[in-house]
């Protein structure tokens, strides 16, 4: 069961991920790190398993970020960011193929998306303007 917050009408998992997103932004990655995971076990979701995901890389903690990230794809894998960040760390295990058709799929559900289109450039090995 979610914790609420009656002061602030949020979720403690919720004010849990606001505070880690401070954290990540200040470069505080640790606390970030503890926020994160604290959020996501009061109450799973995409976007904190996300975060979590790109905090454990900032400390080289891939198996760990492969996971987080995975879940957040898993959770909602139409959504943009979540299919990059996904795509990234499949490209980085040695699952190419995979983080390609993941890109493709994204860019077809949002073709302008250009984090998609320079990371699907970049794996194919082509070149791209800016």
């Amino acid at each position: 069961m979610t914790e609420f917050d009656h002061e602030t009408g949020r979720s403690s998992a919720h004010l849990d991920y606001l505070e880690g997103r401070r954290a990540f932004s200040a470069c505080d990655f640790e606390r970030a790190l503890v926020l994160f995971q604290q959020s996501r076990a009061r109450d799973a979701h995409f976007k904190t398993s996300l975060l979590l995901a790109l905090t454990l890389a900032t400390r080289g903690r891939d198996d760990e970020a492969f996971s987080a990230a995975k879940e957040a794809y898993q959770m909602n894998p139409n959504h943009s960011e979540v299919a990059v960040e996904y795509a990234k760390v499949l490209a980085k295990k040695g699952e190419r193929r995979t983080a390609l058709a993941i890109l493709e799929a994204a860019l077809q559900r949002n073709a302008t998306y250009g984090p998609a289109k320079r990371l699907l450039h970049a794996l194919r090995g082509e070149t791209v303007d800016p």
